[in-house]
């Protein structure tokens, strides 16, 4: 039981090994700078011609950042590196070739036919280790490192850290700016809305003989609310034929063609009570494909709209890009039209 629960602490140990080294977003990342330099001055320091900055995911060891070796990665299985993580102090294998550990990994009995190691761990600041700075050689030193170069090449794993640190902290701020200015827009779009509505509310209540002077300017209110929409309709249904009541910007050069409009998809959504909504009607199997690309418009949304609970007209906003609308249009289009479902038509 005692060893079942070893295992099983291990695991838990990878785990979250793995989960601190993703918290980092740096896997697969270009070339950066800091880190370049990092690499050159371990090179320099403890005089080798390889160095690098080895970041130890499941399956691999990946190159952060290289001097003198051509590999962006390896396998874990052929790593050296994996052996300095299960250490506090930096690993130094004088010989690679004469290490049990190391004697029949492919990197030392294969090109590059690597003989000299020394690493240090990358540990977070929760002392968690994510991989290694290491310097590596192609001849044996049975010398090891000096002692002043074990602290520099230990010194610089710490700026390896930091420097992670640092990305992570700037991705961040710069996650938390962009959902501050999101959350500014939403709001700044959530106001014109609430303003085009309380416009249209207002144009309603004045409208005592009818509506119909004033729909220009309630669909103009509909595409303030809705800025990705570049026009708006009315169609309405007389004798059980359903026309263009009114229009504006681009629905009123598609309601006057004589090939196409809309009306198909608001006597579907008259019939279904529901709102009809196309990110591209080019795509839309309910769509006719003979007369569909005669049309100026990708985007679509028709909103039923409701008097004595008979759907007798709907609102329709178009655009002339695919996939436009998001869900908030949609449930503007239907407010809208629950505004002008309180009104005769006259």
């Amino acid at each position: 039981m005692t060893h079942n629960f070893q295992i099983g602490n291990k695991k838990n140990e990878e785990a979250a090994r793995l989960n601190a080294l993703s918290s980092y977003n740096i896997l697969d990342t270009p070339p950066e700078p800091a880190f370049d330099d990092i690499a050159m001055l371990a090179s320099q320091a403890c005089d080798t011609p390889i160095a690098l900055v080895s970041l130890l995911d499941a399956d691999r060891q990946w190159f952060k950042a290289r001097v003198g070796l051509d590999a962006c990665e390896t396998p874990l299985n052929q790593s050296v590196c994996v052996h300095a993580l299960k250490q506090r102090n930096t690993l130094v294998i004088p010989d690679l070739l004469h290490d049990e550990r190391t004697s029949h990994s492919p990197l030392v009995t294969a090109d590059p036919y690597l003989r000299f190691y020394a690493g240090a761990r990358l540990e977070n600041p929760n002392g968690v280790a994510l991989g290694t700075l290491c310097v590596v050689d192609k001849l044996p030193r049975p010398e090891g490192l000096s002692e002043a170069q074990a602290n520099a090449l230990k010194a610089l794993a710490g700026q390896v850290v930091a420097q992670l640190e640092l990305r992570r902290a700037i991705m961040e701020r710069d996650r938390a700016l962009k959902a501050y200015h999101q959350a500014q827009q939403q709001m700044r779009a959530d106001a014109v809305r609430c303003a085009a509505l309380i416009r249209a509310q207002q144009a309603v209540s004045m409208s005592l003989g009818g509506i119909k002077p004033n729909i220009s300017s309630i669909l103009r209110d509909c595409l303030a609310a809705v800025p990705r929409a570049d026009g708006a309709a009315l169609i309405t249904r007389e004798d059980k034929k359903l026309t263009y009541d009114a229009a504006i910007g681009s629905a009123a050069s598609q309601a006057s063609a004589p090939k196409w409009s809309a009306v198909p998809f608001a006597d579907l959504c008259m019939r279904t009570g529901q709102p009809f909504f196309s990110s591209d009607i080019f795509c839309d199997q309910r769509a006719d494909p003979a007369t569909v690309k005669l049309s100026s418009h990708r985007s679509l949304i028709i909103a039923p709209i409701l008097r004595n609970g008979t759907n007798v007209s709907c609102l329709e906003l178009c655009a002339r890009l695919p996939g436009i609308f998001t869900d908030d249009d949609i449930l503007t289009a239907r407010l809208f039209a629950g505004v002008l479902g309180g009104i005769r038509m006259e």
